[in-house]
């Protein structure tokens, strides 16, 4: 038997500070059977995993690490499409509303992440 996804949260008395680890295990039920006459790509999707902080606006602006050595600022392309905003993040991702607010997401293997929507980071879990 495979192990289940698990999410676990801590609530630190110290400080005003809401940790939570997630373990995705087991995202496709069954695996793809090789076929000529199937294409094996017809039954994957995009596995996302996603925040979503209501009353923060980042007014599309939101910060990745470069390599992580240090942020860089990141803004939204609009015109474009949902693909173009989303960035390489080794260690961490971050929105904030001014200096009173900041949301930080800190990951631990690479990932594509994006803030394209006000209040929401979305990381790319599988594509």
């Amino acid at each position: 038997m495979m192990p289940r996804s698990q999410i676990s949260l801590y609530l630190h008395k110290s400080s005003e500070t809401l940790e939570f680890h997630m373990e995705l295990n087991q995202l496709l039920h069954s695996p793809l059977k090789p076929s000529r006459e199937i294409n094996p790509f017809m039954n994957l999707t995009d596995i996302t995993l996603n925040w979503v902080f209501s009353g923060l606006n980042n007014s599309g602006v939101f910060y990745t690490d470069a390599n992580a050595y240090k942020f860089v600022k990141r803004n939204v392309h609009g015109v474009l499409s949902k693909a173009a905003s989303f960035y390489p993040v080794n260690s961490g991702i971050f929105i904030e509303k001014s200096s009173e607010s900041q949301v930080v997401v800190m990951n631990d293997r690479p990932m594509a992440a994006s803030a394209y929507s006000p209040g929401r980071i979305e990381f790319i879990i599988l594509r």
